[in-house]
């Protein structure tokens, strides 16, 4: 987790986040690794100054701005496949998928509110073959060769909540 502020007003922020692995060995050769992932979080933003308010004062922002903000969350699965061909090679299969919900929201100097909510979606699949190098001190590198089909979705949005609620 993260939180904080920086040397502003209004600038606090929230993070969270975190994953999970695990493996399941599904023969002498073969295993099945999964890799899931969560991250929230929630910020607001400092500013809307004029440039003479900001020479007075870096560190003030203005409080008829509060409400300007951006936040959103992520999840996200990796299937791998891994079958080991020899020593130091293997032939991997990784299949993933993420969830983004993202949101910015600012008020302008009319009083509107402009929101900006997104949402990204991601699926891919990834077939490669690793080669491990090994070397005299015990250390190690791994050399992959593959390619990467993604399919990816968005949904971006732009609208006005006028001060009477009113949208556009």
């Amino acid at each position: 987790p993260g939180f904080g502020r920086t040397f502003r007003d209004h600038s606090d922020f929230r993070q969270y986040g975190g994953l999970i692995k695990l493996t399941h060995p599904i023969g002498q050769r073969l295993d099945l690794q999964s890799t899931s992932h969560v991250y929230w979080q929630d910020a607001e933003l400092p500013g809307g100054l004029q440039d003479s308010q900001y020479e007075a004062d870096r560190f003030q922002s203005d409080r008829l701005r509060s409400e300007d903000s951006r936040g959103g969350w992520r999840v996200g699965e990796a299937l791998k496949l891994n079958a080991d061909l020899a020593e130091g090679q293997a032939l991997q299969t990784i299949a993933y998928y993420n969830h983004t919900v993202r949101s910015t929201q600012l008020r302008n100097q009319e009083g509107d509110l402009q929101r900006q909510p997104r949402t990204y979606d991601a699926l891919g699949v990834e077939p490669r073959y690793a080669l491990r190098l090994n070397h005299r001190r015990g250390i190690f590198q791994d050399l992959g060769v593959g390619l990467r089909g993604a399919y990816e979705l968005a949904d971006i949005q732009n609208f006005f909540v006028r001060p009477d609620g009113e949208l556009s």
